[in-house]
């Protein structure tokens, strides 16, 4: 009884996902192994060979059906840490890498600006545009030195009307894109199949655009 199949159903995603009942696990293979035993004919048994490499067969199926419970206990419990992970980032200041920034109701803290060059970067300037695209402000011309630097409204003509924006830097000379980093505070958090993601205002953003964590 050659059990290949069978180890290449149990394994096969798309078989697992539609759970159908032709499929066998362990311990059905195990009640077809122990029959095979009891009927097999005396004066002709079950080649010694054969029958080990049907255990050998059934220990990598018993194996692989362990492996697979760990890696989904494994997955919950990574699944469980960021969410505890991202519900304790709320409230909290954050630096974010993104192009995008959100200027709330009047009376709440602006956003912070910050532009983060590998080396000094001259820059020809930089455009700020509302969510139709519409240019609302422009950053002057500047040489950027090596780490951060903070941009201040006054930069840009004063924060624009509420809304949410884009900032994007052109550098001049074939110089390195310099990241552009938003820091604000996280509002609250969504976990979309599993996946955490922090708001930022409206704003989502993943884990792995956080840079730095505050108070």
């Amino acid at each position: 009884m050659d059990i290949s199949a069978l180890l290449s159903t149990n394994n096969n995603p798309e078989t697992a996902a539609t759970g159908r009942k032709d499929d066998l696990g362990r311990d059905e293979f195990l009640q077809m192994l122990i029959t095979q035993l009891e009927n097999q004919d005396p004066l002709n048994p079950q080649n010694a060979t054969e029958f080990t490499a049907q255990l050998a067969q059934f220990s990598s199926l018993d194996q692989l059906f362990s492996m697979r419970s760990a890696i989904e206990q494994l997955s919950q419990v990574q699944g469980s840490t960021n969410a505890l992970s991202v519900a304790s980032l709320i409230g909290r200041q954050v630096s974010v890498e993104t192009s995008l920034v959100e200027i709330p109701a009047s009376g709440q803290a602006l956003p912070e600006i910050a532009l983060e060059a590998n080396g000094n970067t001259p820059i020809l300037g930089g455009e700020l545009r509302d969510a139709s695209g519409r240019l609302v402000a422009q950053l002057p011309a500047r040489t950027l030195a090596n780490g951060r630097t903070r941009l201040d409204w006054a930069d840009f003509g004063g924060a624009p009307p509420p809304g949410v924006y884009r900032l994007s830097v052109s550098p001049a000379g074939g110089a390195a894109q310099p990241s552009v980093l938003v820091e604000a505070r996280v509002t609250g958090a969504t976990f979309d199949a599993g996946n955490p993601t922090l708001l930022l205002g409206s704003l989502p953003v993943s884990l792995a655009q956080v840079r730095e964590v505050r108070q």
